[in-house]
């Protein structure tokens, strides 16, 4: 467990990047929770980490970008997204919008929706790691499907040690919690996971 456990450096960026390129699965923190990441061009990688979570194939994945830029070139934005994208990103908030087929990701990701969840996260070493990856990332939190998410780099080495391939550690996540998720494809937007940014919160952004 202990080779795997890195702390963070621009070398130790430039090594996970050129993992997630070559297939391997790579732990990283956000602001939320640790999160385990693949390459969501690479079909073998998605399903790598599907398996690794042993995580339905029913449960799309999500997919982090480094801004909101990037994230409406796989997705299309509508009025209610766009002003929680503005209000809350970088943030703990993800937002699912209709994808776009030329998003050039893998369809094992979406698990036969015509929907993309997409975050821009509020840390610095995922930021880093974007720009240096150089296109988005498929992400989880890095536990055992529907187990309490990990916020510290040994726990989550112990739970998924076996198929990564480095875990940045990058101390105790911010907010402990993961992301709340909004859906955005119904004409009310819906949440359907709470974290820390609250339904009063979400209403005041999207009222404003």
């Amino acid at each position: 467990m202990e080779n795997l456990i890195v702390t963070y450096s621009d070398r130790v960026r430039a090594k996970a990047a050129a993992l997630l390129k070559d297939a391997q699965l790579v732990i990283l923190p956000t602001e939320t929770v640790y999160g385990i990441a693949a390459d969501p061009t690479n079909e073998a990688a998605v399903k790598s980490l599907f398996n690794a979570k042993k995580r339905p194939d029913t449960k799309p994945l999500q997919i982090m970008t480094k801004d909101l830029t990037q994230a409406q070139q796989l997705g299309i934005f509508n009025n209610n997204a766009l002003k929680l994208a503005h209000a809350f990103w970088p943030g703990a908030l993800t937002i699912i919008i209709e994808r776009r087929d030329d998003a050039g990701l893998c369809e094992p990701i979406f698990c036969g929706r015509d929907t993309i969840g997409i975050r821009v996260a509020d840390h610095p070493i995922i930021s880093d790691f974007l720009a240096e990856f150089g296109r988005p990332i498929a992400i989880s939190s890095a536990n055992i499907s529907d187990e309490q998410p990990c916020i510290d780099a040994t726990s989550a080495a112990l739970t998924l040690q076996k198929p990564v391939a480095i875990i940045i550690d990058g101390g105790q996540c911010d907010i402990g919690i993961s992301s709340t998720v909004v859906d955005c494809t119904t004409a009310t937007p819906n949440i359907l996971r709470q974290g820390s940014i609250t339904a009063e919160k979400i209403a005041q952004a999207l009222s404003a």
